[in-house]
């Protein structure tokens, strides 16, 4: 799913002329448009799957002869839409799609219409409105919203796929001299993601047991009756479920 150089240079200058955008990164005309192509199926394999009336006729005929299981696998449509649609006909007693389409997006956004808002994104809704004629204000709206939530599309897709890489290498290579929380500092992570990635690539970690002092116990002891647990672990500079598991074996109880 990585986006290379020259791909990226054709997002960019989507709209130019294909012989215009083979100047620059020194490709013909056929060879943009096989390029432009496969961005095309990237973009649409990573949308999410949209009911159409043609999908829900499917689903209305094909009740109590198949499971949603196998209508779900049929037309890639998740079984809990096809059981939202099933209860909904029980209702309604009808089977004309369009009855059902009460809260879908009838026209998924195509990779033409995306990558215009992308470069754009600045511009008004009057402006827009001129090019994507066929979407609402609200759906040009929302569409911006999620494009500055994900960071873009493509953009967001690369790096994703580079901040695995860098963390799968790193982790590779030093990841058993350091430990969890070092490693989250390091790379700017939580120590969840460190510890996840690391049981995938099966690295053990460097586990530092840290033994309790005999001050934090007296602490332990003297605060436990009256304060909790958190309050102490701050206190003393321990984890919560260090500290509880600390007051569990010591067999401490609040008078």
């Amino acid at each position: 799913m990585k986006i290379d150089n020259q791909e990226r240079i054709i997002i960019d200058n989507w709209f130019k002329k294909n012989k215009e955008i083979g100047e620059l990164i020194g490709k013909n005309n056929k060879q943009v448009s096989y390029i432009k192509s496969k961005l095309r199926k990237l973009f649409l394999n990573n949308q999410r799957s949209y009911l159409t009336e043609d999908k829900i006729r499917i689903i209305l005929q094909n009740k109590k002869k198949k499971t949603a299981s196998q209508i779900s696998e049929d037309i890639n449509i998740s079984p809990q839409k096809i059981y939202r649609i099933w209860h909904y006909h029980n209702k309604i007693k009808s089977n004309n799609p369009k009855d059902y389409m009460f809260n879908y997006h009838r026209s998924p956004w195509n990779l033409d219409e995306t990558i215009y808002i992308e470069q754009n994104y600045d511009k008004p809704y009057s402006e827009i409105k001129k090019v994507i004629t066929d979407r609402s204000k609200h759906s040009i709206n929302l569409k911006k919203w999620y494009i500055q939530k994900n960071g873009g599309t493509f953009y967001n897709i690369e790096k994703k796929y580079n901040e695995k890489c860098y963390l799968d290498d790193f982790i590779l290579k030093i990841g058993n001299r350091h430990t969890a929380k070092e490693l989250s500092i390091l790379l700017n992570s939580s120590s969840e993601t460190i510890r996840g990635v690391a049981k995938r690539l099966n690295v053990k970690l460097k586990y530092v047991n840290n033994p309790w002092r005999d001050e934090e116990i007296n602490i332990l002891k003297e605060m436990y009756p009256n304060n909790t647990a958190r309050e102490i672990s701050e206190r003393i500079g321990r984890t919560y479920d260090a500290t509880k598991a600390k007051i569990k074996e010591l067999g401490i109880k609040k008078t």
